[in-house]
């Protein structure tokens, strides 16, 4: 077992780093954005949109796998050098 002491700093790159905060992300601002015009088209209780909104965001996680590496290495490029891959 490691012995890294954990501090903010490490906690910050590990989550930039980690494509499943990117692809979380994607599904987030999916389900805000496409939640509330749904529920306009076809008006339902709060469990229904709540359910609704958990789908949205599955989605945009599962479609968003790509973006999410993508970004990923961007972010170490920037941070760790062209060498990084």
């Amino acid at each position: 077992m490691s012995q890294r002491k954990i501090t903010l700093t490490y906690l910050f790159f590990y989550l930039i780093f980690s494509p499943d905060t990117w692809r979380i992300l994607m599904g987030l601002i999916v389900a805000m954005l496409l939640a509330p015009s749904l529920t306009r088209i076809q008006p339902m209780a709060v469990a229904g949109q709540a359910v609704l909104s958990l789908m949205l965001v599955a989605i945009g996680y599962a479609l968003s796998a790509p973006l999410g590496r993508k970004i990923v290495q961007l972010l170490k490029r920037f941070f760790l050098g062209p060498d990084v891959k």
